[in-house]
């Protein structure tokens, strides 16, 4: 009895030091357009920076995989396109429920008070058909690379005024601690006053 006990304090207090300790989402990806042609990864991996569960997909093959971004100690394939599902036949109209007031401003708000976001970075090259378009296109983002703040945000986003084409890439990482996510969100949620 008493090994059941210990074990099943240990995991609740497992579970708890997880939902505990910070963690951070990141997520970084690549776009390749030329002519005719398109190419593009995501990846998003959760756990510490060095550390943690990751998904990929490309255009080719969906993967989840354990380790960091560049090291990966394990990897297994989920499969490559999806397969089109039959359409469902409708059924029966249910009743409709009585829905839950939020106020998605204040879940707004606690969201953003939960998580840190960590920088943005892009680079990369990208051209319309019109050197207008494409020139108008790099003085605004050049307008909003320059107006916000240098350290945590890098913009290298060159134009290409011969052809129509786009090779973008970025990362993005936020840290959250989830069980002040779920506090925060439970309070607006259920209407807890402060």
């Amino acid at each position: 009895m008493s090994t059941v006990l210990s074990t099943v304090v240990i995991v609740l207090a497992s579970i708890v030091l997880l939902l505990c300790l910070r963690w951070t989402v990141a997520i970084s990806g690549r776009l390749n357009y030329d002519e005719k042609l398109v190419d593009y990864s995501v990846s998003g991996l959760v756990g510490s920076r060095r550390f943690g569960v990751g998904v990929k997909k490309d255009q080719h093959s969906f993967s989840v995989y354990l380790g960091g971004r560049e090291r990966k100690f394990f990897s297994f394939d989920l499969g490559g396109e999806k397969k089109t599902k039959k359409p469902e036949e409708p059924s029966k109209k249910a009743k409709p429920r009585k829905r839950r007031s939020i106020n998605h401003f204040a879940m707004a708000s606690s969201i953003r008070r939960s998580i840190r976001w960590r920088g943005l970075s892009l680079n990369g090259e990208f051209g319309f058909n019109s050197p207008a378009r494409t020139g108008k296109m790099f003085g605004t983002l050049m307008a909003i690379g320059n107006g916000l703040t240098s350290h945590r945000f890098h913009f290298n986003i060159q134009p290409n005024f011969n052809r129509q084409m786009a090779k973008i890439s970025g990362t993005t990482s936020i840290q959250l601690c989830p069980a002040v996510l779920a506090w925060r969100i439970g309070k607006v949620y259920f209407g807890f006053n402060r």
